[in-house]
């Protein structure tokens, strides 16, 4: 009696944690299709495919306890069989969605204008990346161009230090440089010469662009 209650007792969760289609819709577009999970009657979806669908980068380390979407730490994940499930509730704080899921996990829908941070206001692109050598001889340095497009109605005007690395760590390295780069409304600038001096045993991961108010405007893969 006792090993049949063990065993329903270790089937429980794995029920809970059964793989789902579940469709994702944004400001009302068509919806796409991921799969999710939904333990303790909250959905999860699959990290990898739901960046790749919204345009967000994604640094996914299967040893750390979080992920980073587009440059925000989310640490309301779950790993199962090698994937990596994010909590839609989580994502839609982080990036300021008003949130409703429906049919069990089965149906999410996220409408801008919640009450968490903003979304990425810019567009970012890794134009070339170039590995230097460093005068430290337990650094080297990173030279970076890349493309930055102001899809708003404003000028922008940009310093150069609001550019930064993070690493496999997560480790933050800003710009040594000091420039400026205005973007006219709907214009892309290709942007040279961002160096950035990081430690011979970083691996680099994202680019990241944030505002003077140090909220994050965009990010890109490296």
């Amino acid at each position: 009696m006792l090993s049949l209650i063990i065993l329903i007792l270790l089937f429980l969760p794995l029920q809970a944690q059964t793989l789902v289609q579940c469709s994702v819709s944004v400001d009302g577009a068509r919806p796409f299709k991921l799969q999710s999970i939904y333990p303790n009657r909250k959905v999860y979806l699959h990290a990898a495919p739901l960046a790749r669908q919204m345009g967000w980068s994604i640094v996914d380390r299967p040893d750390s306890n979080s992920i980073l979407l587009e440059g925000k730490s989310l640490r309301d994940v779950v790993r199962l069989k090698g994937d990596t499930y994010v909590s839609a509730e989580a994502v839609a704080s982080a990036f300021g969605y008003r949130f409703s899921e429906r049919g069990e996990g089965l149906v999410v829908d996220y409408v801008t204008g919640g009450s968490g941070a903003a979304p990425s206001r810019l567009s970012l692109r890794v134009g070339k990346v170039e590995k230097l050598t460093s005068p430290n001889a337990e650094y080297y340095q990173v030279k970076v161009a890349a493309l930055v497009k102001n899809p708003g109605a404003e000028v922008l005007v940009l310093n150069s230090r609001q550019f930064y690395v993070v690493d496999h760590n997560k480790a933050k390295v800003y710009c040594s440089g000091a420039f400026e780069v205005t973007l006219k409304p709907g214009e892309e600038v290709r942007v040279e010469g961002l160096f950035f001096d990081v430690p011979k045993r970083s691996t680099l991961k994202i680019l990241g662009l944030e505002g003077r108010d140090g909220k994050l405007l965009a990010s890109a893969n490296l």
